[in-house]
């Protein structure tokens, strides 16, 4: 070996052993005792295979003065190499090789030439792509997440400002909301009081409905008598400008106090002895005085928006024309389907309705001679047609004023009972 081992003189002509019969690899190598280090000389092949494993063999180092100074400067006659450092780069670049070889296969999964170990290379090297993917929908929920902080931020510092805003409205409008609470209270407790009185037929107690018809009739005189300098109760009150807000106050106590006029009418209904109006049949005439206060509720805005929408500044006009013809287009449309609803009612009322046929004794019999709905004896007892079952008539045909099955077996009996029962509408036609 240590013939073998001569070193190799840059500057010599005559070539060593070892180097005659390393001829293939062109390169010629000694080792130097002492300071474990390889010598090798200056050959562009072995400089090409060793800058596979150390990239940074050959290349000057941006201190170095100059290229013969410098150990890895390819001009320097021989260069030296520390051998840990070698193999620890040699390790390194086989770990990088690895990498670059499974980049490889993730290329070329689809070939048929690729083997299993090169599709489970592709799949992992897929997997980083759907980190990727998961990475970036989580950037963007964080994005959103971060957005919708901002907002909630901003809604917190903006409602101090939004509370005061609405503070300083509530304070200019002061009367006419105090007004609005006081009319729905009033509507709401006259609405349930003749829907009870109406519910307990025989039962009813007159003076109760007479107090509401009293008290909706004082409701009304009341409101003109306070606001009687607007002239409310014309069809075009007396204001100077006609904006929105006073369109809106306009109708909105309008269309009140013709709610309450209907509710004052029913009650005079309730009232009534059962010979001057059946009780069969006064869910009819509930029915009909609400169509028609329906129908007036929407005749009356109509003066009081025509006024608005004509209003018109300097240049103005042709806006005022187009908006006041669609206004008029739309509560055109809205009118005749009101008047087919009318149409419908006035025929219902004219119309007796039989639910079925008087049933023989033995039936009466059969069914106890008493009545499902009121537990009492049957007062001229009726049998309906669709079910056969047994009832008073004035009971069911209040049953049927709220209800469109039969008590018993829910079979359906009638068309749709609406308005029937007393009540009154709750939303205001405010166009």
């Amino acid at each position: 070996m240590a013939a073998d081992h001569n070193a190799y003189s840059p500057g010599s002509r005559t070539p060593s052993t070892f180097h005659q019969r390393s001829h293939s690899r062109s390169a010629s190598w000694s080792y130097t005792s002492g300071n474990g280090q390889i010598t090798l000389a200056p050959l562009n092949p072995i400089r090409s295979v060793i800058r596979e494993f150390v990239p940074s063999f050959g290349h000057r180092s941006p201190g170095s003065r100059s290229s013969a100074s410098s150990p890895l400067s390819p001009l320097s006659p021989s260069s030296y190499v520390n051998i840990a450092e070698v193999l620890r780069d040699a390790n390194d670049e086989e770990d990088t090789g690895t990498n670059r070889m499974s980049n490889f296969t993730a290329v070329n999964v689809n070939s048929g030439n690729s083997s299993e170990a090169d599709a489970e290379h592709g799949d992992a090297n897929m997997a980083p792509g759907n980190s990727n993917s998961s990475g970036n929908g989580s950037g963007r929920a964080a994005g959103d997440r971060v957005e919708f902080q901002g907002t909630i931020s901003w809604l917190e510092k903006s409602l101090p400002f939004v509370i005061l805003l609405l503070s300083r409205i509530m304070w200019d409008h002061r009367l006419g909301i105090l007004v609005f609470i006081g009319l729905c209270g009033t509507f709401l407790h006259a609405n349930s009081t003749v829907k009870r009185q109406v519910s307990l037929k025989d039962r009813r107690l007159n003076r109760i409905s007479l107090w509401t018809f009293i008290f909706l009739s004082g409701n009304v005189f009341f409101i003109y008598y306070v606001f009687y300098n607007q002239h409310l109760e014309n069809w075009k009150p007396f204001f100077s400008r006609m904006d929105v807000w006073t369109v809106f106050w306009c109708v909105g106590i309008t269309d009140f106090v013709i709610r309450f006029i209907t509710m004052a009418l029913k009650s005079m209904v309730v009232v009534q002895h059962r010979k001057i109006i059946p009780f069969r049949r006064r869910g009819k005439y509930y029915l009909l005085i609400e169509n028609f206060s329906h129908l007036y509720r929407m005749l009356v805005p109509i003066p009081l928006w025509f006024a608005f929408f004509t209003e018109y500044n300097y240049g103005g006009e042709y806006f005022a024309v187009i908006a006041t013809t669609l206004y008029l287009l739309l509560k055109a449309r809205m009118i005749i389907n009101k008047i087919q609803e009318v149409y419908a009612a006035c025929k219902v009322f004219g119309h007796d309705v039989q639910y079925g046929s008087p049933p023989s004794k033995e039936e009466t019999v059969e069914a106890g001679n008493s009545c499902p709905i009121c537990q009492e004896e049957l007062k001229d007892p009726i049998k309906l047609r669709a079910c056969k079952h047994i009832f008073c008539e004035d009971c069911i045909s209040l049953w049927f004023d709220r209800e469109r099955t039969c008590p018993m077996c829910r079979a359906k009996v009638v068309a749709d009972p609406t308005w029937r029962d007393g009540s009154t509408a709750t939303y205001v036609i405010l166009f």
